[in-house]
């Protein structure tokens, strides 16, 4: 978040409040607020930032998602020696995703 104004803004006692976000088509900003306004909300924006992140007691939003294998397919013979093998799907779990389940389990 910011406040910015100009010089002309000074005179006129109005300024800008701008709220960084990710990029994208929107680029939240209030324009020419009066001045005790602009700073109101930017404290009270602050206020809910501050409290927002002190509520999130981990940093999952950091956690890469990663997705699950596809099962890989067994070739066994057939027990009787005849006939197509079986194909039986089983599912296989690499040591990232052991690690994040246990992660998951553990909170």
């Amino acid at each position: 978040m910011a406040l910015q104004q100009g010089p002309l803004a000074r005179w006129f006692r109005v300024a800008d409040l701008v709220l960084h976000t990710t990029p994208g088509p929107v680029a939240p900003r209030l324009r020419q607020a009066g001045l005790d306004e602009a700073r109101r909300l930017f404290d009270e924006q602050s206020a809910r930032a501050r409290l927002a992140r002190k509520r999130q007691t981990t940093e999952q939003w950091l956690r890469q998602v990663v997705p699950a294998p596809e099962p890989t397919p067994v070739v066994e013979p057939d027990p009787v020696g005849e006939g197509e093998a079986v194909v039986e799907p089983v599912e296989i779990l690499d040591s990232r995703m052991q690690n994040q389940q246990e992660g998951q389990r553990n909170g």
